[in-house]
């Protein structure tokens, strides 16, 4: 016999497929793109244990130098998945999401850069469209970025993360190679 309580039948599946460009000899456009794949059943012994769900993610990112002082980015992406609302059932409810950023970035000096972003979530299927700021500092030390901002919003541009909790204080890391 098998005991049901041992089982963890849980699945969490992430692939990611990135491509950037960034021209060695003239740095004034650089772009991202990112694929990403996401499936995610939740074990029986979670909170909630009846959602599955599965997604596809596209996103690009496009930053233009204006001057020493200025750039200008702007990230696309939209999120097209479905979930279920019970394990054992087979009928997915499809979803999609859309988002949208435009972000003015000023280069203090060598060392400090402060930006500011508008961004948009935009829920297709159930008509909600969320809109807001979010605005930051960050520091070179070295070869490491780091920085602190503030998102006035409740969503990321994370979108395999759409848990709407993200509005508040935030730090920012990362290296320069």
């Amino acid at each position: 016999t098998r005991d049901s309580a041992l089982v963890t039948d849980t699945t969490f599946s992430e692939i990611t497929l990135g491509l950037a460009m960034r021209p060695r000899n003239r740095d004034l456009v650089n772009w991202l793109a990112k694929v990403s794949w996401l499936r995610d059943v939740a074990s029986t012994g979670q909170e909630d244990e009846n959602l599955a769900e599965k997604a596809m993610i596209f996103s690009i990112e496009g930053v233009k130098e204006i001057n020493r002082y200025w750039s200008l980015a702007a990230k696309l992406a939209t999120r097209q998945g479905s979930v279920k609302m019970f394990r054992d059932d087979n009928d997915y409810i499809k979803s999609r999401v859309d988002f949208q950023a435009l972000r003015v970035n000023y280069h203090v000096n060598r060392k400090w850069d402060c930006y500011a972003e508008w961004r948009r979530l935009q829920g297709k299927d159930v008509g909600n469209t969320q809109r807001g700021w979010l605005v930051g500092v960050n520091r070179m030390i070295g070869s490491y970025k780091i920085g602190v901002g503030y998102n006035f919003t409740d969503f990321s541009d994370d979108m395999t993360n759409l848990d709407f909790d993200e509005e508040g204080w935030f730090f920012r890391a990362g290296v320069k190679f």
